[in-house]
């Protein structure tokens, strides 16, 4: 396998069906739309279609700050996380039903900019893509007091799953409501 000359990882690679691994730099990192062509260095991006479904506010911690003094890459997910368990528990006590209930098969995080202690963020979440079994989840993370500038994008890929099956099964009408609104 070949390593990418600009991001030195086994990452690039094409969307077009049939296409191999890119050999080079140059041909890693285009500048183009159609057939994305994704490596580390390049952010995922978000659908246009997607769907406000909640706000969830939360202060940065003093803990969640790495030796580098800004947020640590994993918090972001946490406050991901929080955000959508608020969203599921808007309507119901909790986020399952008996032996069933939402597990993140995917998730990602694109960091656009530092977020340092102190600070007030939201979390804006969307619900996209909703399936049999499964929907999308995206989020803007932004700073209350900068609002539309977004220091974090991310998403998961939510199904639900029977637990003593453990397998996919009908989103319940509850929540396939919630998704699709």
């Amino acid at each position: 396998l070949d390593y990418c000359g600009k991001c030195l990882l086994q990452l690039c690679f094409s969307e077009t069906p049939g296409s191999q691994m890119r050999k080079s730099a140059t041909d890693c990192h285009p500048r183009r739309r159609g057939n994305a062509v994704r490596c580390a260095l390049m952010k995922i991006l978000l659908p246009e279609t997607k769907r406000w479904v909640h706000d969830s506010p939360m202060d940065v911690r003093w803990g969640d700050m790495d030796s580098l003094g800004h947020v640590n890459n994993i918090m972001y997910f946490r406050y991901m996380e929080t955000a959508r368990v608020e969203w599921m528990r808007s309507t119901r006590d909790t986020p399952h039903e008996g032996n069933q209930g939402p597990v993140v098969v995917n998730c990602f995080c694109n960091y656009l900019r530092q977020v340092e202690y102190p600070a007030q963020l939201v979390v804006k979440m969307y619900v996209s893509d909703a399936a049999r079994t499964a929907y999308k989840s995206k989020y803007d993370i932004e700073k209350v007091d900068e609002p539309g500038k977004v220091y974090a994008n991310g998403g998961a890929t939510v199904v639900w799953v029977d637990f003593d099956q453990q397998k996919a099964v009908d989103l319940p009408d509850w929540m396939r409501k919630m998704v699709t609104g």
